[in-house]
């Protein structure tokens, strides 16, 4: 499926993938990118929440099973802090 290009928009949607394991998140990014997405990486969940801060992405995909920070516990931020319009699940 092709991002729709908003008018005014120069850049392809931002996925940030919040992913521990290095082969995972590789193939992740690889396909979002051949299907015209930019795709940026969380290492956990801690990484991910410090790169959503300054990279304000489209999308996050968290891996439930992470170190440090779950991705349930990464939902839980951002469903407290606000920066969550719609989660879906």
């Amino acid at each position: 499926m092709r991002p729709c290009r908003q008018s005014g928009k120069h850049e392809p949607p931002l996925v940030l993938i919040a992913e521990d394991n290095d082969g995972k998140a590789n193939l992740i990014g690889r396909r979002l990118r051949n299907q015209g997405y930019r795709a940026a990486r969380g290492c956990n969940g801690r990484d991910a929440m410090e790169q959503m801060a300054h990279l304000k992405p489209d999308l996050v995909t968290p891996d439930l099973m992470m170190p440090d920070m779950n991705g349930f516990q990464v939902i839980d931020q951002l469903k407290r802090g606000g920066r969550a319009r719609t989660i879906a699940g």
